[in-house]
């Protein structure tokens, strides 16, 4: 082969090379972004069940930040409880005291609380706290937006901050043939929500058609 010849091949072989090197930079750039992205700023998670139906239901992928732990009234959070990760909005902060009665009021701080979109009874759970509960400075009562179905502070008590994962963000629903991205949140704006929840503009999901879900579990 001719010496022109050989030197041609060998440039192209260190281009080739050169590309294959620079892809690999943008490549293990990229890998780094999303690490960071999604493993230290936000948190993808599917939602289990349908205790925050009709607005999040089983299946549904959920951004949430990992930031913060989330600290307005009517956010909605994820957390652990027992190993199992469950979504819940804050009904109270510490230093709050909360009441649940049996005819299904909810009453902070001697008030009762009106909850226009929660269109079930808020009421004691066999086996929950006893009433009224005096929050710590480090916890929170959650509440399920299914509140005859799903499980949360009426039954396990307050939830410890360190238990909070973070503030839900949006929500991409995947239920009943829809595909929209929506933020979670207690108020209906008309048209299409923003795919983003600040705390001072909540949105509402469009309802979904979750299906049954079984009654909240009780301790032995």
């Amino acid at each position: 082969m001719p010496r022109e010849d050989l030197l041609a091949t060998d440039k192209e072989k260190t281009r080739a090379k050169a590309e294959i090197r620079r892809f690999l930079t943008r490549l293990a750039v990229f890998a780094a972004l999303c690490w960071v992205l999604f493993g230290v700023v936000f948190g993808l998670a599917v939602v289990p069940g349908s205790a925050m139906a009709p607005r999040l239901c089983g299946g549904d992928l959920v951004l949430f930040s990992r930031f913060e732990r989330g600290t307005a009234a009517g956010q909605v959070v994820l957390y652990r409880q027992d190993g199992t990760l469950r979504l819940g909005r804050i009904a109270a902060r510490g230093g709050d005291t909360v009441t649940v009665t049996d005819t299904g009021a909810l009453i902070i701080n001697g008030s009762t609380v009106a909850e226009p979109d929660i269109t079930t009874p808020t009421q004691p759970v066999e086996g929950g706290p006893d009433y009224p509960v005096t929050l710590a400075e480090d916890e929170l009562f959650l509440l399920c937006d299914a509140r005859t179905t799903g499980a949360d502070s009426r039954l396990y008590g307050p939830i410890p901050q360190r238990q909070v994962l973070g503030p839900a963000l949006a929500a991409r629903r995947r239920r009943a043939g829809r595909d929209l991205l929506a933020a979670p949140g207690p108020a209906h704006l008309a048209g299409i929500p923003p795919p983003f929840l600040t705390p001072n503009r909540p949105v509402r999901c469009p309802p979904c058609a979750c299906g049954p879900s079984s009654p909240p579990p009780h301790p032995p």
